[in-house]
């Protein structure tokens, strides 16, 4: 059963100050994204203790509603914990709660999701070769899970539409704003084929940190984090290093040695946080063996695979890339 309307309020009240620097935020406002009794009653109730009563308590719930308000003007769905669809095995679980346009399912899609993700400015041969991963690994059943971003993101992403399976996309900002220009026809993608997904509520635009926030969430929804060409400077490292740090499978396609755009993930692979990968193929064997060490995020992702298909061989080939797939990675 969702729960009631008063604690929708507080958690949507909340998810206001998610992704601001620490020194930006009330010291009154408490941190419901940290770990949380299990169950929907204990949470509740633990979540309506911490925000107490009183005048701050009573903002809290007045900001909420007002959000929540905005939000069903825009079309956006709230999911907070004990909803059906709320992705309980990711990284998510540790927010109050999550912002969605598109298929509110979002704990089907991402118990067999990949995330892909890398530089913002990228070549043509990064471009590919995302697409060359996501495209396979989407038509094998795997959810793409990848940021509204440009680049390898949107090149994933892209490549991800033209075989039918839609991605989830993770925003930076509020989902009523503007995506920009050159992300826009991606974002209505997802809105309408797929899902997009946000930790922001209405309102909020894009800053530096929650762009940060946003990289390392990323690396917390899929059952393995894909880098391709991340530089040694890239935001999408956080990416990595939340997924390393949660205990996700972190992989790492090599790229050229001649410029930096590769450095980050020639990094990941040389210290060990990231296995090499070069294929749809070489990730789905990573995935799998990963499952049968016991890692419960790829065992999660196999065990939702159709059987069949999940034993199919992928044979690296210049995956298609559509006119679409290069335009959306700019």
């Amino acid at each position: 059963m969702p729960a009631d309307d008063d604690l929708r309020d507080v958690l949507a009240a909340v998810s206001y100050y998610v992704g601001r620097p620490r020194s930006a935020r009330p010291t009154d406002v408490p941190p419901l994204y940290r770990p949380a009794p299990a169950g929907e009653a204990p949470y509740r109730a633990w979540t309506l203790r911490a925000v107490g009563t009183g005048a701050r308590a009573a903002e809290l719930r007045r900001l909420g509603r007002s959000l929540r308000q905005r939000a069903e003007e825009h079309g956006i769905t709230l999911l907070i914990r004990g909803d059906q669809g709320w992705p309980t095995q990711t990284g998510i679980n540790a927010l109050p709660c999550l912002w969605v346009r598109g298929d509110p399912d979002v704990a089907a899609l991402l118990g067999k999701a990949v995330t892909i993700t890398g530089g913002i400015s990228c070549t043509d041969d990064g471009r590919q070769v995302a697409a060359e991963l996501a495209g396979p690994l989407a038509a094998e059943g795997l959810t793409i899970a990848t940021g509204l971003s440009a680049g390898i993101d949107a090149a994933a992403a892209a490549a991800a539409f033209d075989t039918g399976v839609a991605p989830v996309l993770l925003s930076p900002a509020g989902l009523d704003q503007p995506a920009g220009r050159a992300l826009r026809k991606l974002a209505d993608r997802a809105v309408n084929r797929g899902t997009l997904i946000s930790p922001f509520p209405p309102g909020r635009a894009p800053t530096n940190s929650r762009m940060a926030f946003r990289d390392a969430l990323l690396g917390t929804l899929g059952a393995a984090t894909v880098l391709v060409e991340v530089s040694a400077t890239s935001r999408a490292l956080r990416a990595a290093w939340a997924a390393h740090d949660a205990g996700w499978l972190v992989l790492a396609v090599p790229g050229s040695v001649t410029t930096g755009t590769w450095a980050g993930c020639h990094q990941l692979i040389a210290d060990r946080t990231a296995q090499l990968v070069t294929s749809a193929s070489t990730v789905l064997e990573a995935v799998r063996m990963a499952a049968d060490r016991g890692n419960l995020s790829a065992a999660a992702a196999v065990a939702a695979l159709d059987e069949p298909d999940s034993r199919r061989s992928i044979v690296r080939t210049r995956y298609p890339v559509a006119q679409q797939a290069r335009q959306e990675g700019r």
